[in-house]
């Protein structure tokens, strides 16, 4: 009877667990290839331990050992969710990122395949966000000929870039239960032009300057002095509400194992189409 536990970094596997005869053993594995040849290095070590106890009491032992190993590994690896936001405005062509984009992105989900039970969505965005591409490792091979294809569809179009948007969706995807992984594929910053909350929080006050002063076509010195203390009060409540704002992000970020990586596909990227 023996538990183990088995990480996986790219090609490499290393295994670690117990044994019945309270021994402890650590593989560890490397497949390089090279064209059709696969070669295999690999280090095992075993160490078992010299007790003075009856044989029943030993194994007992080993098999809580093994357990509660097993228990630990089972509860401390949770599912992957592996969330692409995906750039298919024109200028990745302009900028001759295109094709090594759609490259990394190939490349990063192969290696991240023969992880168990991971899951993949794939989300391209323009001035909009389109529909997610959404697959499992086995269903990925079926899906890549048609994300493709929709890919190479979305860049017929002159667009802006809508980041915001696009990280939104990303982030809705994220699972409290997962490790979530979010990775942005993109050449710029958002551009896609909208109305800041400080433009409609200074129309109302002008607004209502204008009704203080079209009252009798002057301003006396008690409404300058509540214009004053309505412009106070704004500007404390919106200090106050964008830090629960940041504070509410950071928490909800936390909480869900949100970050953005880019780290796996920066060396197969030109730094200019990575953005954090």
């Amino acid at each position: 009877m023996t538990a183990s536990y088995i990480l996986t970094l790219g090609k490499t596997q290393i295994e670690f667990g117990f044994a019945l005869d309270l021994s402890v053993y650590l593989t560890a594995s490397y497949i390089l290839t090279l064209g059709k040849t696969q070669i295999e290095f690999g280090f095992d070590s075993t160490y078992s331990y010299i007790c003075n106890m009856n044989k029943l009491l030993r194994h007992i032992l080993a098999a809580a050992l093994c357990v509660a190993f097993a228990a630990g590994a089972a509860f401390g690896q949770r599912q992957r969710n592996y969330i692409y936001l995906f750039d298919c405005t024109q200028s990745m062509q302009q900028y001759g990122i295109w094709e090594p984009a759609k490259t990394a992105l190939q490349r990063t989900i192969g290696v991240q395949r023969p992880q168990p039970d991971a899951r993949f969505a794939v989300i391209p965005f323009q001035g909009s966000v389109h529909p997610a591409f959404e697959f499992g490792s086995e269903e990925y091979t079926r899906q890549l000929p048609e994300m493709l294809k929709a890919f190479d569809g979305y860049i017929g179009t002159r667009t802006n870039t809508n980041l915001y948007d696009a990280l939104q969706a990303g982030f809705d995807r994220c699972m409290p239960q997962m490790d979530n992984r979010v990775y942005l594929l993109t050449d710029g910053t958002d551009n896609v032009r909208r109305t800041p909350a400080v433009v409609a929080l200074i129309a109302v006050y002008l607004f209502f300057i204008l009704l203080l002063y079209g009252n009798d076509g002057q301003l006396v010195y008690s409404e300058i002095v509540s214009l004053g203390a309505c412009l106070g009060i704004e500007a404390a409540l919106s200090i106050l509400i964008y830090g629960v704002y940041r504070v509410t992000v950071a928490g909800i970020r936390q909480k869900l194992g949100i970050f953005l990586q880019v780290t796996e596909i920066e060396r197969v990227l030109p730094n200019k189409a990575l953005k954090k």
